[in-house]
């Protein structure tokens, strides 16, 4: 992901913040508010942050880290439902990704962006909504609250290119070039906002990074090719007969399998960084086997695209 530019906007952000929230009120006898950037990235491993060096030194490092954390239902829809409501998902109605328990039963004039923009907040959505938003009969609706909505606004959602963006009501397509890549796309919109934006200001920022298929921008293709494969005590534990669930796992994965999995956290983390290789090391450009540019005839338009080997 390419959270450097956004990241140093933020610390602005963060220090400008501090002052206001020392300062005294202003002449109206109104309270300096500080602004709000909620960054979720999609899909991410536990272990995601490790490559991406900018998010560390950026914002991880001037910030808390939360090291006990849990999710109750750990599917897209009802995670989104939650954090944009403080509700668990049996409040608020969202059980999975699909049919009348996903998007059909999210309330959307009770969340963040209804309250903070009811609290003088300017509101702003950048990236992935709640699943599946892009259904046919919500398709290209504004929810109440945001003052800013540029939302993923095609199927499926989690693409890397060629895809449309509802930007305030107006659907907006990018195609196959390099500079059409939806993460780079959408941190912009949301640098933008941060610029532009009335204080205080409130932002929603859900890239659909590193979701599968994980296809990285091209400029980061082979940066992690050399990633140390998974080895944590229970990948692909041996003795399960003491585990619950066991009856799941019968079997080991196969070497097919483990490289097949490799590859994917491999992609994972090429999609999440663009600058994995900490300064003045040196990094290969090489692509993997997994990934291939594909081109257009007409045009030669770029997008990367990927070639999921199946573990059989």
């Amino acid at each position: 992901m390419r959270l450097g530019a956004i990241a140093a906007v933020l610390l602005l952000c963060a220090a400008a913040g501090r002052a206001a929230a020392a300062s005294p009120p202003d002449g109206h006898g109104n309270e300096r508010r500080l602004n709000v950037v909620l960054i979720l990235s999609d899909d991410e491993r536990a272990d995601g942050t490790v490559v991406m060096k900018n998010v560390q030194h950026l914002l991880a490092d001037h910030g808390v880290t939360f090291t006990d954390y849990h999710v109750t239902t750990s599917l897209c829809a009802p995670s989104r439902a939650s954090i944009l409501t403080g509700q668990y998902s049996h409040h608020t109605g969202v059980l999975d990704n699909f049919g009348p328990h996903s998007f059909p039963a999210f309330r959307q004039d009770s969340d963040l962006g209804v309250w903070l923009h009811g609290a003088g907040y300017e509101t702003g959505l950048v990236g992935k909504y709640v699943n599946p938003y892009t259904d046919a009969y919500v398709h290209h609706a504004i929810p109440p609250g945001w003052d800013d909505w540029k939302v993923m606004d095609s199927v499926p959602m989690e693409a890397y290119c060629d895809y449309s963006i509802n930007d305030n009501g107006r659907l907006v397509h990018y195609g196959r070039r390099p500079s059409d890549y939806s993460t780079s796309v959408l941190t912009g919109k949301a640098v933008h906002f941060i610029r532009h934006a009335r204080r205080p200001f409130f932002l929603y920022f859900a890239p659909v990074a590193p979701h599968l298929p994980a296809i990285p921008a091209r400029r980061d293709w082979g940066k992690l090719v050399n990633l140390t494969p998974l080895h944590s005590p229970d990948y692909d534990q041996r003795h399960l007969s003491k585990e619950r669930g066991s009856s799941w796992h019968k079997d080991l994965l196969s070497a097919a399998r483990r490289l097949f999995y490799n590859d994917i956290r491999i992609r994972h983390g090429a999609s999440s960084t663009t600058s994995a290789a900490t300064p003045g090391s040196s990094t290969t450009s090489r692509p993997t086997r997994a990934r291939r540019p594909c081109r257009t005839r007409s045009t030669g338009s770029w997008c990367a695209s990927t070639a999921l080997r199946r573990g059989r």
